[in-house]
């Protein structure tokens, strides 16, 4: 038996429903190769879905990320990007509801970037909060630059927008419907 193959049977040893797939208390669904992400950009959220989407990716098919999220904290959500880009499998990150901030920065790391009809998109300048005392501010500058140069460069590759017309998007704390969000290449269709 494959260590992936021993996972998935120890899950499903766990479940308390031999009648359902889902693991919603774990924000994933096995059956379906989907992973919930609804809640704040954090620590245990992004390891949460790092490990869900890891787990999927063990074994071949493509997965789906339902995403419904205000944002949060910008190195955690790094964390989960960086993820989405390494996997193995075709990932589709879906929106429902609300990719806010972080979040939709961590859609646009999805090979396909969908989103409902009644959802929205916020794109906004980043707020890096300081964590550390003792952080010189000219270093939390540098970090709040490399921070938006980062994000205007994912957003100009994954969007129709020019770097000016994006900067002035995210400088308006712009929030999108789905019909804008798919006119300006924020996403790839609407479910």
């Amino acid at each position: 038996m494959s260590k992936q193959s021993k996972k998935i049977k120890a899950i499903n040893a766990t479940r308390k429903s031999k009648d359902t797939d889902v693991l919603y208390e774990n924000h994933i669904d096995l059956k379906n190769r989907r992973v919930f992400f609804f809640d704040d950009v954090n620590n245990e959220s992004c390891l949460l879905a790092i490990k869900n989407l890891l787990l999927l990716d063990d074994t071949e098919g493509p997965i789906t990320l339902l995403i419904n999220s205000f944002g949060g904290d910008i190195d955690s959500g790094w964390g989960l990007f960086d993820t989405i880009v390494s996997l193995k499998n075709e990932i589709t990150g879906i929106v429902t509801g609300t990719a806010s901030s972080m979040a939709s920065i961590i859609l646009q790391a999805c090979d396909v970037r969908k989103m409902t009809k009644n959802s929205n998109i916020l794109i906004h300048n980043s707020k890096y909060k300081l964590s550390v005392q003792g952080v010189a501010l000219k270093t939390w500058a540098k970090n709040d630059k490399e921070f938006e140069d980062t994000t205007l460069e994912i957003f100009k590759t994954k969007t129709k927008l020019s770097a000016a017309k994006l900067k002035q998007l995210i400088s308006a704390e712009t929030i999108m419907n789905s019909k804008e969000s798919l006119e300006w290449g924020f996403v790839d269709g609407i479910v």
